[in-house]
């Protein structure tokens, strides 16, 4: 109904399935090296912790929202 538009998308997709009964299976994904440079957004414990909080946030959101 209202998604997030950020990292938290994969969430709400995670936690919608399960709310809706479907069962989750992960799969093996191979990713090819880099051809441009490295990515930058988990660089420093700062970057990592916002993405944390936020997800954690949006743990408690979903469940506010979905109950």
């Amino acid at each position: 109904n209202n998604p997030p538009k950020d990292f938290a998308f994969d969430l709400y997709v995670l936690l919608r399935g399960l709310n809706k009964g479907y069962t989750i299976k992960e799969i093996e994904v191979l990713f090819p090296p880099r051809v441009h440079g490295e990515s930058n957004w988990s660089s420093t414990f700062s970057s990592k912790f916002k993405t944390i909080k936020k997800m954690v946030a949006y743990m408690f959101l979903y469940k506010r929202e979905n109950m």
